[in-house]
């Protein structure tokens, strides 16, 4: 008996999604109704992170009784060609699929009224891969 490393099966279990997704056409993308994340039951906390395409933002419920924090990541469309936009909504696709422990949990996904695709995930306290990566290399 052998183990495969979580890394593979992760490798297989996102190329299985994405095969399945160039089959079909992404659901859900044409019927976004814009709204605001407070509309949504989330108050925006501080900055974690910004790319080329959008910012990556704490976020926390309204809910008094919720201590969860998660972060929004909001990805400008406006600024996306048609091949990152394809790649964004795959992206989004491929994270509501996924539940493996090594990948972060996909909570909820909108667009919101300045046209940007806000995807909340679980808060992942040590960073993302590369951030540890780097820390490893350095040490």
């Amino acid at each position: 008996f052998f183990s495969i490393p979580s890394c593979v099966l992760c490798f297989f279990v996102v190329f299985a999604i994405e095969q399945r997704l160039e089959n079909q056409s992404i659901k859900g993308t044409q019927a976004m109704i814009p709204c605001t994340l407070v509309e949504r039951g989330y108050i925006r906390d501080e900055c974690v992170g910004q790319g080329s395409f959008g910012t990556t933002f704490k976020v926390r419920r309204l809910e008094a009784d919720s201590s969860a924090t998660h972060v929004v990541k909001q990805v400008m469309l406006k600024k996306l060609d048609e091949k990152h936009m394809k790649h964004t909504f795959k992206e989004v696709e491929l994270l509501k699929n996924c539940d493996h422990i090594n990948i972060v949990k996909y909570v909820d996904s909108f667009l919101d009224k300045e046209r940007q695709l806000n995807i909340i995930m679980e808060y992942c306290s040590q960073g993302d891969l590369t951030t540890k990566v780097g820390r490893v290399g350095e040490g």
